[in-house]
């Protein structure tokens, strides 16, 4: 069976070149018709046409090359990108469509994904890696044109010795073989493997100035692994959010991922999965208690500080407005 790419992924290019003769034209064309000006001056189109222009080359240039993507009663061949490779089903040790950790739970598996038992020459660099294993995402389903069950009909009609479905329970012990492992799924912590978890979603955001950026950890985590990124990522903005506009976030970020933890707070202690090989072999260590921690005592000093200025403020306006 032959996978194709849609025509979806070829609109990036010619979208972006779009943008970037829209922004050529605008100062001598669209923006005197609607007799608008930016602040610094119109001028400013020229710059961000040539960035929309490179950034549409670029796009051009790598929906041009090749994309093959063919497994067969032989195995799996695949060029996508600036990698390729050909492997025979001996040497596959799982390939299907699967999730991605991060994935929201209803999220269907939509990466088509080989797993290997070592790095294959001239397929770049894996995608995911476990415990004696690594994969490769050829592509995704919304880049074919062939839907999931398609892929999945053909997958069943090539790959019958291999997990093309999610894998089975075992009823306890270690697997013995490389095809019964698998990487962590619905229900699993996203780092080591075990359960019960529960799907999170928590934050961290930082500032200097007028500049902010922010980072994100989804994904199923048990009790610990939860805890642990929690005051990872609170520490995080408690030490980084004060010195400019995240200062006004900071506080919702934090309120937000406390209420956000307590599904994984009532979870008991996680217990491995058998089967599972995930990136860690153990829970995380929740590490020491936020006031225990350098954030913990610069966002205590800049908290009572802010609280304290906002204070004033109030009372100026009170007594003196």
């Amino acid at each position: 069976m032959e996978l194709h790419r849609s025509w979806k992924g070829r609109l990036y290019g010619p979208l972006w070149l779009l943008a970037a003769l829209t922004a050529f034209l605008a100062p001598t064309l669209l923006l005197p018709a609607i007799e608008y000006e930016f602040h610094p001056g119109n001028w400013i189109c020229y710059p961000a046409g040539v960035v929309l222009l490179l950034i549409g080359a670029y796009q051009v240039r790598e929906e041009a090359k090749p994309f093959l993507i063919r497994f067969d009663q032989t195995g799996v061949v695949w060029r996508t990108g600036d990698g390729h490779g050909a492997v025979p089903w001996p040497d596959v040790v799982r390939f299907g469509l699967e999730k991605k950790p991060d994935d929201p739970p209803r999220a269907k598996a939509k990466h088509l994904t080989l797993w290997v038992r070592r790095p294959l020459s001239g397929a770049g660099d894996p995608d995911v890696h476990l415990d004696g294993l690594v994969g490769y995402r050829l592509a995704s389903v919304w880049e074919l044109v062939e839907s999931s069950e398609e892929i999945v009909a053909g997958l069943r009609r090539y790959t019958a010795a291999l997990e093309t479905l999610p894998a089975p329970a075992f009823a306890g012990g270690a697997p013995t073989t490389y095809a019964d492992r698998r990487a962590p799924g619905h229900g699993e912590c996203a780092v080591c493997g075990g359960g019960p978890a529960a799907f999170v979603i928590l934050q961290s955001i930082g500032s200097i100035a007028v500049f902010h950026w922010k980072s994100v950890e989804r994904g199923w985590r048990c009790h610990p692994c939860a805890l642990a990124t929690y005051r990872d990522l609170t520490n995080r903005t408690l030490l980084t959010c004060w010195w400019g506009v995240g200062f006004l976030g900071g506080p919702v970020v934090l309120l937000v991922n406390r209420l956000r933890l307590r599904a994984a707070l009532r979870l008991p202690q996680p217990t491995p999965t058998p089967g599972v090989v995930a990136p860690s072999p153990m829970p995380l260590d929740p590490g020491a208690r936020l006031l225990a921690r350098p954030g913990g005592f610069v966002g205590l000093l800049m908290g009572t500080f802010v609280t304290l200025a906002l204070t004033f403020v109030i009372f100026s306006l009170i007594v003196y407005g």
